[in-house]
């Protein structure tokens, strides 16, 4: 194989590498772009939920500061009249629920008991185990947070209810978190789902709620986490449910994969619920719309497409061009070698480059140079030995003067010295 083709052989491989190096890394700059992205739309999504949850609690502890400082509701608690309370209060309670969102009101007794639900007159008289109302009674002070009940998570905010220094109870406000789906929805224009951890649910009580309100008994549908609500019906955010999301989620990555439904792209992320303890109960899980960055990823793409190829070709010509280079200067390199072992001594091999190439020409010539000299020497040292051995002819008179300078004459133009 000759060497300009060896040459050239080796420029494509390197070309085709070096774009191949060039379009990877391009692409995982791509990649990381979307990562970023992604990752900084579920910080943003994080923020604005738990956001929402101290905004909700400041409403919380603002309407039981007026709850509690109200001398009417206190006298009308003590009386321990359950039904008159219930009708005093329950203008109050309807116009939190529909101006706050506030879906729970209690009043507990000291030793924990509930007194009365304003929600729910019928049922009272159970012992109230919340996190938040054992902080409460425990540092005598508000306490507040996110909770699992039976169904579904509540922000709730309790508080120690005294008359005078004794104290006479607990007061309790909170609210189902459902509504922060649909504000981050709002918001972002994505999908949402709340998940809780099984571990604390009943199964029966589950059931029991999905039955009365109409709707499949979705308890076996995961082994650990069950799917309290979502903003969509569409498969796309149940696409991000699972197992091995969540647990990514619980460890703090909070993002997984990509997918497509509808022509668009998604990608799923998520964060965890944390309640007063500190314990995870739960998640958020989103379906994050990346189509618009997707596509102009691919735009990039296409550019970058088209940028490989233009390296591609440029570093080939370029190689081509200097293989070419190197291949006529060795030629030239060999042609010189073949006519100095014609005899020429005087032809002189033609390469310009300042390369070791460039040197080996010059080194060439000068051999060249050295070995017409060296000839042209030997020449001199046979004409001078012929040239005596005639003159002693000449002397012994063995020739006479006219055959010596035929002689003579002869020799110097069979060893083309001439004259000199």
């Amino acid at each position: 194989m000759r060497i300009r083709l060896k040459l050239t052989l080796v420029f494509l491989v390197f070309a085709l590498l070096l774009t191949l190096f060039f379009y990877f890394i391009g692409l995982q700059s791509q990649n990381k772009i979307l990562n970023e992205i992604s990752l900084e739309s579920n910080r943003h999504l994080h923020d604005l939920f738990y956001t929402l949850e101290e905004r909700d609690i400041k409403i919380l502890s603002s309407a039981l500061e007026a709850i509690i400082w109200d001398p009417g509701v206190k006298s009308v608690y003590l009386e321990k009249d359950r039904e008159k309370l219930y009708n005093y209060e329950q203008p109050l309670f309807q116009n939190l629920k529909d101006n706050s969102g506030i879906t729970h009101f209690y009043f507990i007794l000291p030793d924990g008991h509930v007194f009365i639900r304003l929600h729910g007159k019928e049922l009272y008289g159970d012992l109230v185990t919340r996190i938040t109302f054992q902080e409460a009674r425990d540092t005598k002070k508000l306490s507040s947070g996110i909770e699992l009940g039976k169904t579904a998570f509540a922000l709730r905010a309790v508080m120690p209810y005294y008359k005078d220094s004794e104290l006479i109870g607990y007061v309790e406000l909170g609210e189902e978190i459902d509504h922060f789906l649909k504000v981050l929805k709002g918001s972002t224009s994505n999908e949402f789902m709340i998940v809780a951890d099984k571990e604390h649910l009943n199964r029966e009580d589950w059931k029991s709620v999905r039955q009365t309100a109409g709707l499949r008994d979705n308890w076996d549908d995961s082994e650990k986490h069950l799917i309290l609500g979502s903003t969509t019906k569409e498969e796309s955010v149940s696409k991000c449910f699972a197992e091995d999301a969540l647990e990514l989620i619980e460890e703090g990555k909070n993002r997984f994969s990509e997918f497509q439904d509808k022509n668009q792209t998604f990608t799923c992320g998520g964060f965890t619920i944390i309640d007063t303890k500190g314990r995870h109960i739960g998640a958020v899980l989103s379906s994050i719309d990346i189509t618009d960055q997707v596509a102009l990823a691919q735009k990039s793409n296409y550019t970058l497409i088209i940028t490989s190829i233009i390296l591609f070709f440029a570093t080939l010509i370029i190689g081509i061009l200097i293989s070419t280079s190197i291949s006529k200067s060795i030629k030239k390199l060999n042609e010189g070698a073949n006519e100095i072992g014609k005899g020429n001594l005087d032809f002189k091999v033609n390469v310009k480059t300042k390369d070791e190439l460039g040197v080996l020409a010059d080194t060439f010539n000068s051999m060249a140079e050295e070995l017409k000299n060296l000839k042209h020497v030997e020449k001199l040292n046979k004409f001078k030995k012929e040239l005596e051995a005639l003159e002693a002819s000449r002397a012994s008179g063995f020739i006479s003067e006219e055959s010596y300078q035929r002689e003579k004459k002869r020799i110097e133009e069979k060893l083309g010295i001439g004259k000199k």
